[in-house]
Protein backbone atom coordinates (compact mmCIF):
# COMPACT_ATOMS: atom_id res chain seq x y z
CA UNK A 1 0.00 0.00 0.00
CA UNK A 2 1.49 3.37 -0.97
CA UNK A 3 1.95 6.22 1.45
CA UNK A 4 -0.15 9.34 0.94
CA UNK A 5 1.91 12.35 -0.10
CA UNK A 6 1.28 16.07 -0.15
CA UNK A 7 0.74 17.57 -3.54
CA UNK A 8 3.39 19.68 -5.08
CA UNK A 9 1.11 22.76 -4.96
CA UNK A 10 2.20 25.42 -2.25
CA UNK A 11 0.06 27.61 0.15
CA UNK A 12 -2.18 30.20 -1.37
CA UNK A 13 -2.10 33.85 -0.18
CA UNK A 14 -5.44 33.42 1.61
CA UNK A 15 -4.20 30.42 3.51
CA UNK A 16 -1.11 32.30 4.61
CA UNK A 17 -3.18 35.27 5.89
CA UNK A 18 -5.54 33.02 7.82
CA UNK A 19 -2.69 31.11 9.38
CA UNK A 20 -0.96 34.33 10.43
CA UNK A 21 -4.18 35.72 11.95
CA UNK A 22 -4.73 32.58 13.99
CA UNK A 23 -1.19 32.70 15.27
CA UNK A 24 -1.51 36.36 16.28
CA UNK A 25 -4.81 35.70 18.07
CA UNK A 26 -3.28 32.92 20.11
CA UNK A 27 -0.29 35.10 20.93
CA UNK A 28 -2.57 37.99 22.03
CA UNK A 29 -4.58 35.78 24.37
CA UNK A 30 -1.40 34.39 25.87
CA UNK A 31 0.01 37.92 26.35
CA UNK A 32 -3.27 39.19 27.85
CA UNK A 33 -3.41 36.26 30.22
CA UNK A 34 0.16 36.82 31.34
CA UNK A 35 -0.46 40.59 31.75
CA UNK A 36 -3.64 39.97 33.78
CA UNK A 37 -1.80 37.53 36.00
CA UNK A 38 0.94 40.11 36.45
CA UNK A 39 -1.64 42.81 37.39
CA UNK A 40 -3.36 40.47 39.80
CA UNK A 41 -0.07 39.74 41.43
CA UNK A 42 0.75 43.44 41.57
CA UNK A 43 -2.67 44.37 43.00
CA UNK A 44 -2.45 41.60 45.55
CA UNK A 45 1.01 42.74 46.55
CA UNK A 46 -0.04 46.38 46.86
CA UNK A 47 -3.14 45.53 48.87
CA UNK A 48 -1.17 43.22 51.12
CA UNK A 49 1.43 45.89 51.83
CA UNK A 50 -1.26 48.55 52.38
CA UNK A 51 -3.12 46.30 54.80
CA UNK A 52 0.06 45.43 56.66
CA UNK A 53 0.99 49.08 57.16
CA UNK A 54 -2.61 49.93 58.08
CA UNK A 55 -2.55 47.23 60.77
CA UNK A 56 0.75 48.54 62.18
CA UNK A 57 -0.53 52.13 62.39
CA UNK A 58 -3.84 51.14 63.98
CA UNK A 59 -2.16 48.82 66.47
CA UNK A 60 0.23 51.55 67.63
CA UNK A 61 -2.54 54.10 68.34
CA UNK A 62 -5.02 51.61 69.77
CA UNK A 63 -2.40 50.40 72.24
CA UNK A 64 -2.79 53.73 74.07
CA UNK A 65 -6.53 54.12 73.54
CA UNK A 66 -7.23 50.66 74.96
CA UNK A 67 -4.95 50.95 78.00
CA UNK A 68 -5.33 54.61 78.98
CA UNK A 69 -8.12 57.11 79.50
CA UNK A 70 -8.11 59.92 76.94
CA UNK A 71 -8.58 63.33 78.53
CA UNK A 72 -7.88 65.71 75.69
CA UNK A 73 -7.53 65.64 71.91
CA UNK A 74 -6.53 68.90 70.30
CA UNK A 75 -5.61 70.01 66.79
CA UNK A 76 -1.98 71.07 66.33
CA UNK A 77 -2.21 71.60 62.56
CA UNK A 78 -4.01 70.38 59.46
CA UNK A 79 -2.31 66.99 59.71
CA UNK A 80 -1.54 66.97 63.42
CA UNK A 81 -3.32 65.80 66.61
CA UNK A 82 -2.09 66.00 70.20
CA UNK A 83 -3.43 63.48 72.73
CA UNK A 84 -3.32 63.86 76.52
CA UNK A 85 -4.01 60.79 78.68
CA UNK A 86 -5.00 60.50 82.33
CA UNK A 87 -1.47 59.44 83.32
CA UNK A 88 -0.34 62.89 82.08
CA UNK A 89 1.56 61.41 79.11
CA UNK A 90 1.17 63.08 75.73
CA UNK A 91 1.43 61.67 72.20
CA UNK A 92 1.44 63.52 68.88
CA UNK A 93 -0.03 62.01 65.72
CA UNK A 94 1.30 63.75 62.60
CA UNK A 95 1.26 63.16 58.85
CA UNK A 96 4.08 64.31 56.54
CA UNK A 97 2.26 64.51 53.22
CA UNK A 98 5.35 65.37 51.16
CA UNK A 99 7.35 62.38 52.42
CA UNK A 100 4.32 60.13 53.04
CA UNK A 101 5.33 59.56 56.66
CA UNK A 102 2.94 58.59 59.47
CA UNK A 103 4.24 59.35 62.96
CA UNK A 104 2.67 58.60 66.36
CA UNK A 105 4.98 59.41 69.26
CA UNK A 106 8.29 57.71 68.38
CA UNK A 107 6.67 55.32 65.92
CA UNK A 108 7.27 56.26 62.25
CA UNK A 109 6.19 54.40 59.13
CA UNK A 110 6.40 55.34 55.43
CA UNK A 111 3.48 54.73 53.08
CA UNK A 112 4.09 52.73 49.91
CA UNK A 113 4.61 54.57 46.64
CA UNK A 114 1.46 55.95 45.05
CA UNK A 115 -0.29 56.48 48.39
CA UNK A 116 -1.77 59.75 49.65
CA UNK A 117 -3.22 60.96 52.97
CA UNK A 118 -6.68 62.51 53.12
CA UNK A 119 -7.76 65.17 55.62
CA UNK A 120 -8.04 64.13 59.27
CA UNK A 121 -11.63 64.07 60.53
CA UNK A 122 -12.39 63.93 64.25
CA UNK A 123 -15.85 63.87 65.86
CA UNK A 124 -16.88 63.61 69.49
CA UNK A 125 -20.36 62.13 69.84
CA UNK A 126 -22.81 61.15 72.52
CA UNK A 127 -25.86 59.58 70.93
CA UNK A 128 -26.87 56.80 73.32
CA UNK A 129 -29.03 57.16 76.42
CA UNK A 130 -27.26 55.71 79.41
CA UNK A 131 -29.75 54.16 81.83
CA UNK A 132 -27.02 52.60 83.88
CA UNK A 133 -26.68 49.34 81.92
CA UNK A 134 -24.36 50.61 79.17
CA UNK A 135 -20.64 50.67 79.94
CA UNK A 136 -19.86 52.99 77.02
CA UNK A 137 -22.44 55.42 75.71
CA UNK A 138 -20.19 57.98 74.00
CA UNK A 139 -17.23 58.00 71.65
CA UNK A 140 -14.60 60.01 69.85
CA UNK A 141 -14.02 58.95 66.22
CA UNK A 142 -10.78 59.63 64.30
CA UNK A 143 -10.68 59.01 60.54
CA UNK A 144 -7.47 59.35 58.45
CA UNK A 145 -8.06 58.27 54.81
CA UNK A 146 -5.16 56.65 52.90
CA UNK A 147 -5.61 55.78 49.22
CA UNK A 148 -3.35 54.30 46.54
CA UNK A 149 -3.42 54.98 42.80
CA UNK A 150 -3.02 51.32 41.87
CA UNK A 151 -5.93 49.87 43.87
CA UNK A 152 -9.38 50.96 44.95
CA UNK A 153 -10.45 51.43 48.55
CA UNK A 154 -9.46 53.26 51.71
CA UNK A 155 -6.54 51.81 53.66
CA UNK A 156 -6.39 54.45 56.33
CA UNK A 157 -7.24 54.61 60.03
CA UNK A 158 -10.75 54.49 61.47
CA UNK A 159 -10.31 54.70 65.23
CA UNK A 160 -13.14 54.73 67.78
CA UNK A 161 -12.50 55.52 71.45
CA UNK A 162 -15.51 54.65 73.59
CA UNK A 163 -16.14 55.89 77.12
CA UNK A 164 -18.80 55.92 79.83
CA UNK A 165 -20.38 59.32 80.41
CA UNK A 166 -21.29 58.20 83.96
CA UNK A 167 -17.57 57.99 84.73
CA UNK A 168 -16.11 60.63 82.41
CA UNK A 169 -17.90 63.91 81.87
CA UNK A 170 -18.57 64.75 78.23
CA UNK A 171 -16.75 68.03 78.85
CA UNK A 172 -13.67 66.13 80.00
CA UNK A 173 -13.16 64.89 76.46
CA UNK A 174 -12.36 67.87 74.27
CA UNK A 175 -11.51 68.18 70.58
CA UNK A 176 -10.81 71.63 69.25
CA UNK A 177 -10.50 72.05 65.50
CA UNK A 178 -8.46 75.23 65.88
CA UNK A 179 -5.90 75.96 68.54
CA UNK A 180 -7.65 79.14 69.70
CA UNK A 181 -7.27 78.33 73.39
CA UNK A 182 -4.19 76.88 75.05
CA UNK A 183 -5.77 76.67 78.53
CA UNK A 184 -7.56 73.47 79.56
CA UNK A 185 -9.47 72.31 82.65
CA UNK A 186 -9.19 68.86 84.15
CA UNK A 187 -12.43 67.27 85.29
CA UNK A 188 -15.84 68.56 84.32
CA UNK A 189 -16.58 72.15 83.37
CA UNK A 190 -20.04 71.65 84.94
CA UNK A 191 -19.53 69.98 88.32
CA UNK A 192 -22.18 68.88 90.82
CA UNK A 193 -21.36 68.57 94.52
CA UNK A 194 -23.46 67.74 97.56
CA UNK A 195 -23.47 69.75 100.76
CA UNK A 196 -21.47 67.03 102.52
CA UNK A 197 -18.63 67.15 99.97
CA UNK A 198 -16.08 70.00 100.09
CA UNK A 199 -14.90 71.32 96.73
CA UNK A 200 -11.50 70.09 95.55
CA UNK A 201 -9.93 71.68 92.48
CA UNK A 202 -9.58 69.00 89.73
CA UNK A 203 -6.74 70.94 88.13
CA UNK A 204 -5.83 72.84 85.00
CA UNK A 205 -2.95 73.21 82.54
CA UNK A 206 -1.87 75.09 79.44
CA UNK A 207 0.32 74.08 76.51
CA UNK A 208 3.07 76.35 75.23
CA UNK A 209 4.37 76.62 71.66
CA UNK A 210 6.77 73.75 72.25
CA UNK A 211 3.95 71.45 73.26
CA UNK A 212 5.01 71.45 76.91
CA UNK A 213 2.22 71.10 79.46
CA UNK A 214 2.41 73.81 82.15
CA UNK A 215 0.46 75.03 85.19
CA UNK A 216 2.43 78.15 86.08
CA UNK A 217 0.95 81.59 85.62
CA UNK A 218 -2.70 80.52 85.88
CA UNK A 219 -4.93 82.72 88.06
CA UNK A 220 -8.25 81.47 89.47
CA UNK A 221 -10.98 83.88 90.58
CA UNK A 222 -14.17 82.96 92.42
CA UNK A 223 -14.87 80.40 95.14
CA UNK A 224 -17.23 77.52 95.93
CA UNK A 225 -19.34 77.84 99.07
CA UNK A 226 -20.86 75.12 101.24
CA UNK A 227 -24.42 76.37 100.75
CA UNK A 228 -26.79 75.24 98.02
CA UNK A 229 -26.29 77.27 94.84
CA UNK A 230 -24.28 77.61 91.62
CA UNK A 231 -20.76 79.01 91.74
CA UNK A 232 -18.49 80.13 88.87
CA UNK A 233 -14.71 79.84 88.80
CA UNK A 234 -12.73 81.74 86.15
CA UNK A 235 -9.24 80.64 85.03
CA UNK A 236 -6.84 82.92 83.13
CA UNK A 237 -3.34 82.66 81.71
CA UNK A 238 -1.40 85.18 79.59
CA UNK A 239 1.09 83.90 77.00
CA UNK A 240 2.72 85.70 74.09
CA UNK A 241 0.75 88.85 74.96
CA UNK A 242 -2.58 87.01 74.69
CA UNK A 243 -4.91 86.15 77.57
CA UNK A 244 -6.76 82.83 77.50
CA UNK A 245 -9.81 82.16 79.70
CA UNK A 246 -11.87 79.16 80.84
CA UNK A 247 -14.79 78.94 83.28
CA UNK A 248 -16.06 76.14 85.48
CA UNK A 249 -19.55 76.02 87.01
CA UNK A 250 -19.98 74.18 90.30
CA UNK A 251 -23.51 73.42 91.51
CA UNK A 252 -23.90 72.51 95.19
CA UNK A 253 -27.00 70.45 96.01
CA UNK A 254 -28.50 69.03 99.16
CA UNK A 255 -27.53 65.43 99.80
CA UNK A 256 -30.65 63.27 99.59
CA UNK A 257 -31.47 59.71 100.64
CA UNK A 258 -34.54 58.21 98.98
CA UNK A 259 -36.60 55.25 100.17
CA UNK A 260 -38.96 53.49 97.78
CA UNK A 261 -41.53 50.98 99.02
CA UNK A 262 -40.00 47.92 100.66
CA UNK A 263 -42.00 45.49 102.77
CA UNK A 264 -39.70 45.90 105.77
CA UNK A 265 -37.92 48.52 107.86
CA UNK A 266 -35.16 50.50 106.14
CA UNK A 267 -32.27 51.98 108.11
CA UNK A 268 -31.03 55.55 107.91
CA UNK A 269 -27.89 56.34 109.91
CA UNK A 270 -26.89 59.99 110.04
CA UNK A 271 -23.46 60.44 108.41
CA UNK A 272 -22.89 63.79 110.14
CA UNK A 273 -24.16 65.80 113.04
CA UNK A 274 -26.47 68.27 111.38
CA UNK A 275 -29.94 69.30 110.31
CA UNK A 276 -31.93 66.94 108.11
CA UNK A 277 -35.19 67.52 106.27
CA UNK A 278 -37.52 64.51 106.34
CA UNK A 279 -40.37 64.13 103.83
CA UNK A 280 -42.94 61.33 103.88
CA UNK A 281 -45.69 60.32 101.45
CA UNK A 282 -48.44 57.97 102.63
CA UNK A 283 -49.57 55.28 100.19
CA UNK A 284 -52.58 55.83 97.95
CA UNK A 285 -54.99 53.33 96.47
CA UNK A 286 -54.33 53.79 92.75
CA UNK A 287 -57.70 55.42 92.02
CA UNK A 288 -57.79 58.55 89.89
CA UNK A 289 -59.84 60.60 92.35
CA UNK A 290 -60.26 58.91 95.73
CA UNK A 291 -58.00 57.52 98.44
CA UNK A 292 -54.72 59.39 97.93
CA UNK A 293 -51.94 59.46 100.50
CA UNK A 294 -50.95 62.50 102.56
CA UNK A 295 -47.61 64.33 102.88
CA UNK A 296 -45.57 65.45 105.88
CA UNK A 297 -42.33 67.39 106.09
CA UNK A 298 -40.06 68.81 108.81
CA UNK A 299 -36.47 69.51 109.86
CA UNK A 300 -34.75 67.67 112.67
CA UNK A 301 -31.27 67.77 114.24
CA UNK A 302 -29.48 64.41 114.40
CA UNK A 303 -26.16 63.39 115.86
CA UNK A 304 -23.61 61.53 113.77
CA UNK A 305 -24.41 57.82 113.77
CA UNK A 306 -27.97 58.28 115.05
CA UNK A 307 -30.37 55.71 113.59
CA UNK A 308 -33.87 56.12 112.20
CA UNK A 309 -36.07 53.37 110.79
CA UNK A 310 -38.15 54.08 107.69
CA UNK A 311 -41.43 52.21 107.04
CA UNK A 312 -42.99 52.95 103.63
CA UNK A 313 -46.68 52.22 103.03
CA UNK A 314 -47.96 49.78 100.43
CA UNK A 315 -50.49 50.87 97.81
CA UNK A 316 -54.05 49.63 98.34
CA UNK A 317 -55.12 46.54 96.41
CA UNK A 318 -58.24 46.06 94.27
CA UNK A 319 -60.79 43.42 95.14
CA UNK A 320 -61.54 40.66 92.64
CA UNK A 321 -64.76 40.09 90.65
CA UNK A 322 -66.93 37.02 91.30
CA UNK A 323 -66.90 34.06 88.91
CA UNK A 324 -70.17 32.76 87.46
CA UNK A 325 -68.70 29.49 86.19
CA UNK A 326 -67.18 28.51 89.51
CA UNK A 327 -69.91 30.26 91.50
CA UNK A 328 -67.31 32.00 93.69
CA UNK A 329 -67.55 35.35 95.43
CA UNK A 330 -65.32 38.32 94.69
CA UNK A 331 -62.55 38.61 97.28
CA UNK A 332 -61.61 41.83 99.04
CA UNK A 333 -58.20 43.40 98.44
CA UNK A 334 -55.62 42.14 100.93
CA UNK A 335 -54.51 44.29 103.85
CA UNK A 336 -51.39 46.29 102.95
CA UNK A 337 -48.02 46.81 104.63
CA UNK A 338 -48.00 49.42 107.39
CA UNK A 339 -51.67 49.53 108.24
CA UNK A 340 -53.93 49.52 105.17
CA UNK A 341 -57.20 47.70 106.03
CA UNK A 342 -58.49 44.82 103.88
CA UNK A 343 -61.52 45.07 101.60
CA UNK A 344 -64.72 43.14 102.34
CA UNK A 345 -65.93 40.09 100.43
CA UNK A 346 -68.70 40.31 97.81
CA UNK A 347 -71.71 38.03 97.37
CA UNK A 348 -73.60 36.69 94.38
CA UNK A 349 -75.89 33.92 93.17
CA UNK A 350 -77.38 32.42 90.05
CA UNK A 351 -80.15 35.00 90.26
CA UNK A 352 -77.76 37.88 90.90
CA UNK A 353 -74.65 36.84 88.94
CA UNK A 354 -71.41 36.55 90.89
CA UNK A 355 -69.53 38.44 88.18
CA UNK A 356 -71.67 41.54 88.74
CA UNK A 357 -70.07 42.17 92.13
CA UNK A 358 -66.51 42.64 93.37
CA UNK A 359 -64.72 42.56 96.68
CA UNK A 360 -63.86 45.87 98.33
CA UNK A 361 -60.51 47.58 97.82
CA UNK A 362 -57.99 47.75 100.63
CA UNK A 363 -56.56 50.98 102.05
CA UNK A 364 -53.03 52.30 101.53
CA UNK A 365 -50.42 51.94 104.26
CA UNK A 366 -48.92 54.86 106.16
CA UNK A 367 -45.29 55.93 105.77
CA UNK A 368 -43.44 56.74 108.99
CA UNK A 369 -40.10 57.27 110.75
CA UNK A 370 -39.38 55.38 113.98
CA UNK A 371 -36.74 55.26 116.66
CA UNK A 372 -37.30 51.57 117.38
CA UNK A 373 -37.15 48.73 114.86
CA UNK A 374 -39.71 45.93 114.86
CA UNK A 375 -42.53 44.39 112.85
CA UNK A 376 -44.63 47.15 111.32
CA UNK A 377 -47.49 46.44 113.77
CA UNK A 378 -45.29 45.96 116.85
CA UNK A 379 -46.71 48.17 119.63
CA UNK A 380 -43.34 49.40 120.94
CA UNK A 381 -42.16 50.22 117.44
CA UNK A 382 -45.42 52.04 116.57
CA UNK A 383 -45.15 54.19 119.70
CA UNK A 384 -41.63 55.24 118.67
CA UNK A 385 -42.93 56.98 115.53
CA UNK A 386 -41.85 60.63 115.37
CA UNK A 387 -43.40 61.41 111.97
CA UNK A 388 -46.27 59.76 110.08
CA UNK A 389 -47.91 60.44 106.69
CA UNK A 390 -51.41 58.93 106.53
CA UNK A 391 -52.44 56.45 103.84
CA UNK A 392 -55.58 56.79 101.72
CA UNK A 393 -58.72 54.78 102.44
CA UNK A 394 -59.97 52.22 99.94
CA UNK A 395 -62.66 53.44 97.54
CA UNK A 396 -64.30 52.56 94.23
CA UNK A 397 -63.79 55.09 91.46
CA UNK A 398 -67.18 56.65 90.73
CA UNK A 399 -68.37 58.95 87.95
CA UNK A 400 -69.73 61.36 90.55
CA UNK A 401 -67.61 63.35 92.97
CA UNK A 402 -68.06 63.01 96.68
CA UNK A 403 -70.75 65.26 98.15
CA UNK A 404 -68.11 67.04 100.28
CA UNK A 405 -64.34 67.41 100.60
CA UNK A 406 -63.96 63.97 102.15
CA UNK A 407 -62.40 61.71 99.51
CA UNK A 408 -60.95 58.91 101.67
CA UNK A 409 -57.69 60.89 101.65
CA UNK A 410 -54.74 60.40 103.92
CA UNK A 411 -55.13 63.36 106.24
CA UNK A 412 -53.32 66.01 108.17
CA UNK A 413 -54.06 65.72 111.90
CA UNK A 414 -57.34 64.06 110.86
CA UNK A 415 -57.85 61.67 107.95
CA UNK A 416 -60.57 62.22 105.37
CA UNK A 417 -63.83 60.30 105.75
CA UNK A 418 -64.79 57.86 103.02
CA UNK A 419 -65.93 59.47 99.78
CA UNK A 420 -69.68 59.22 99.21
CA UNK A 421 -71.76 60.26 96.21
CA UNK A 422 -75.03 62.17 96.09
CA UNK A 423 -76.95 58.99 95.29
CA UNK A 424 -75.54 57.23 98.33
CA UNK A 425 -76.28 60.20 100.56
CA UNK A 426 -79.88 60.33 99.38
CA UNK A 427 -80.21 56.68 100.31
CA UNK A 428 -79.26 57.60 103.87
CA UNK A 429 -75.87 55.92 104.01
CA UNK A 430 -73.73 58.91 104.98
CA UNK A 431 -73.18 57.37 108.39
CA UNK A 432 -71.91 54.13 106.81
CA UNK A 433 -68.78 55.62 105.28
CA UNK A 434 -65.52 54.97 107.10
CA UNK A 435 -64.38 57.83 109.31
CA UNK A 436 -60.82 59.11 109.20
CA UNK A 437 -58.27 58.60 111.93
CA UNK A 438 -57.60 61.42 114.40
CA UNK A 439 -54.86 62.12 116.96
CA UNK A 440 -56.51 60.00 119.63
CA UNK A 441 -58.93 57.64 117.87
CA UNK A 442 -59.80 55.75 114.72
CA UNK A 443 -59.91 52.11 113.89
CA UNK A 444 -56.74 51.48 115.92
CA UNK A 445 -53.34 53.00 116.64
CA UNK A 446 -51.41 52.57 113.37
CA UNK A 447 -53.94 50.21 111.77
CA UNK A 448 -56.76 50.85 109.28
CA UNK A 449 -60.02 48.95 109.61
CA UNK A 450 -61.29 46.24 107.26
CA UNK A 451 -64.24 46.96 104.98
CA UNK A 452 -67.46 45.07 105.72
CA UNK A 453 -68.55 42.18 103.53
CA UNK A 454 -71.66 42.56 101.43
CA UNK A 455 -74.74 43.12 103.57
CA UNK A 456 -76.81 40.80 101.38
CA UNK A 457 -76.34 37.04 101.35
CA UNK A 458 -77.01 36.58 97.62
CA UNK A 459 -75.76 39.80 96.01
CA UNK A 460 -73.76 43.05 96.24
CA UNK A 461 -70.11 44.08 96.42
CA UNK A 462 -67.91 44.22 99.50
CA UNK A 463 -66.94 47.48 101.16
CA UNK A 464 -63.55 49.20 101.32
CA UNK A 465 -60.80 49.18 103.94
CA UNK A 466 -59.43 52.17 105.87
CA UNK A 467 -55.99 53.72 105.35
CA UNK A 468 -53.07 53.27 107.70
CA UNK A 469 -51.92 56.26 109.76
CA UNK A 470 -51.02 57.59 113.18
CA UNK A 471 -54.51 56.28 113.83
CA UNK A 472 -55.91 54.24 110.96
CA UNK A 473 -59.18 55.13 109.25
CA UNK A 474 -62.22 52.91 109.68
CA UNK A 475 -63.49 50.63 106.92
CA UNK A 476 -66.76 51.13 105.04
CA UNK A 477 -69.76 49.66 106.86
CA UNK A 478 -72.45 47.33 105.58
CA UNK A 479 -75.57 48.84 104.00
CA UNK A 480 -77.73 45.78 104.50
CA UNK A 481 -79.68 44.87 101.37
CA UNK A 482 -78.42 47.86 99.38
CA UNK A 483 -75.59 47.33 96.90
CA UNK A 484 -73.91 50.70 97.42
CA UNK A 485 -70.13 50.31 97.82
CA UNK A 486 -68.98 52.30 100.84
CA UNK A 487 -65.47 53.78 101.04
CA UNK A 488 -63.02 53.59 103.94
CA UNK A 489 -61.59 56.57 105.82
CA UNK A 490 -58.02 57.86 105.46
CA UNK A 491 -55.38 57.59 108.15
CA UNK A 492 -54.22 60.60 110.18
CA UNK A 493 -50.71 62.09 110.11
CA UNK A 494 -48.38 63.04 112.96
CA UNK A 495 -45.28 65.21 113.39
CA UNK A 496 -43.60 65.54 116.77
CA UNK A 497 -43.76 69.20 117.78
CA UNK A 498 -46.45 70.11 115.24
CA UNK A 499 -49.41 72.10 116.55
CA UNK A 500 -52.56 70.01 116.87
CA UNK A 501 -50.75 66.69 117.29
CA UNK A 502 -51.10 64.53 120.39
CA UNK A 503 -48.05 62.39 121.15
CA UNK A 504 -48.01 59.15 123.13
CA UNK A 505 -45.82 57.94 125.95
CA UNK A 506 -43.77 54.76 125.65
CA UNK A 507 -46.65 52.88 127.32
CA UNK A 508 -49.15 54.12 124.72
CA UNK A 509 -50.99 56.66 126.85
CA UNK A 510 -51.45 60.10 125.37
CA UNK A 511 -49.27 62.96 126.59
CA UNK A 512 -51.73 65.74 125.76
CA UNK A 513 -49.10 67.68 123.81
CA UNK A 514 -47.30 67.40 120.48
CA UNK A 515 -43.83 66.42 121.76
CA UNK A 516 -42.81 62.78 121.36
CA UNK A 517 -41.69 61.02 124.55
CA UNK A 518 -38.10 60.95 123.18
CA UNK A 519 -38.03 64.75 123.18
CA UNK A 520 -37.21 64.84 119.47
CA UNK A 521 -39.17 67.48 117.57
CA UNK A 522 -39.29 68.93 114.08
CA UNK A 523 -39.09 72.56 112.99
CA UNK A 524 -40.50 74.13 109.80
CA UNK A 525 -43.07 71.32 109.74
CA UNK A 526 -45.87 70.96 107.17
CA UNK A 527 -48.80 68.59 106.59
CA UNK A 528 -50.75 68.27 103.31
CA UNK A 529 -53.78 66.00 102.91
CA UNK A 530 -54.28 63.68 99.94
CA UNK A 531 -56.58 66.22 98.27
CA UNK A 532 -53.89 68.95 98.29
CA UNK A 533 -51.05 69.81 95.93
CA UNK A 534 -47.75 68.34 97.10
CA UNK A 535 -44.28 67.57 95.70
CA UNK A 536 -44.29 64.42 93.60
CA UNK A 537 -41.39 62.27 94.85
CA UNK A 538 -40.94 60.58 91.48
CA UNK A 539 -41.33 63.60 89.20
CA UNK A 540 -39.94 67.11 89.27
CA UNK A 541 -43.37 68.65 89.69
CA UNK A 542 -46.33 68.89 92.06
CA UNK A 543 -49.37 66.63 91.99
CA UNK A 544 -52.60 66.22 93.96
CA UNK A 545 -52.01 63.57 96.60
CA UNK A 546 -49.83 60.49 96.36
CA UNK A 547 -51.47 57.78 94.32
CA UNK A 548 -49.01 54.88 94.53
CA UNK A 549 -46.79 53.24 97.13
CA UNK A 550 -45.46 55.30 99.98
CA UNK A 551 -42.14 57.11 99.73
CA UNK A 552 -39.61 58.73 102.07
CA UNK A 553 -36.81 61.22 101.46
CA UNK A 554 -34.17 62.49 103.88
CA UNK A 555 -32.08 65.50 102.88
CA UNK A 556 -28.95 66.77 104.61
CA UNK A 557 -29.43 70.53 104.93
CA UNK A 558 -26.41 71.55 106.99
CA UNK A 559 -23.51 70.03 108.91
CA UNK A 560 -22.71 71.11 112.46
CA UNK A 561 -19.25 71.01 114.00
Amino acid sequence: MKDKKLGNRGFTVVELVVSFALAMTVAYFIFDLLYSLKNLATDAGVKTELLQKQALMVKEVEKDLENKKLVLATNCGKYCLDFLFDDQTTKRLSLNTSSNLFQYGNFVIKLIDGSDFGDIDVSNERVLTNGGGLQNDSWIKIKIPIKNKLVEGDYGLNLVYQYNSNEVSFNDLIFENTATNILYLKGSQDMVLFTDTPYQEPGYFWIDNSGVQRTDGVSVSGSVGASVGTYTLTYRVTYNSKTFTRTRKVTVKDKTYDYEFVKSAQLFQAPYKGTYKIELWGAGTGEARYGKGGYTRGNIVLNKGEKLYIYTGEQGKDGTIGNNTNQTFGKGGAATFNGGGAGGEARGSTTYPYANYSGGNSGGGATDVRLSKGNWNDATSLRSRIMVAGGGGGCFEEAEKSIDTNMSQGGTTTGGAGGITMAQDQAGYLSKRGTGGTQTSGNAFGVGGAGARSGHDTACSGHNGGGGGYYGGKGGQSTGGSCYKICGGGGSSFISGYSGCNAVNSDGTHRGNATHYSGKTFSSATMISGTGSMPNPRLNENSVGNNGNGYARITLISIQN
